[in-house]
């Protein structure tokens, strides 16, 4: 599942076709990446942050609340939208680099 299973191709940029419930996400070394079996596989080291071959994933096409109604094809849940908010990944980017910081100093 760690392992690159895409073989030379590299994950590029995602332009969003629903700007409303996602903006454009462009990943760590965009079209250098890897896809595992369930994992990104970041490529290049980013100073201050994780490492060459560290492992992320997106977790909103997961729902924490969510119901199907029978012999329907819809499926409602609650998500926090849009995908990929330039703020939200803002402040996972400050929180990343913090924890790696902290590690730092032991």
């Amino acid at each position: 599942m760690e392992q690159n299973h895409i073989g030379t191709v590299g994950v590029p940029a995602q332009k969003s076709a629903i700007p409303s419930r996602s903006d454009d996400f462009s990943f760590i070394a965009d079209g250098r990446d890897k896809w595992g079996l369930a994992f990104l596989i970041t490529t290049d080291s980013v100073p201050g942050k994780r490492a060459g071959g560290s492992l992320s994933w997106a977790a909103s096409t997961i729902p924490t609340t969510g119901w199907t109604r029978p012999g329907h094809h819809r499926h409602d849940h609650d998500a926090v939208l849009p995908f990929a908010d330039r703020k939200a990944l803002a402040l996972y980017d400050s929180f990343e680099r913090g924890v790696y910081q902290l590690a730092a100093k032991g």
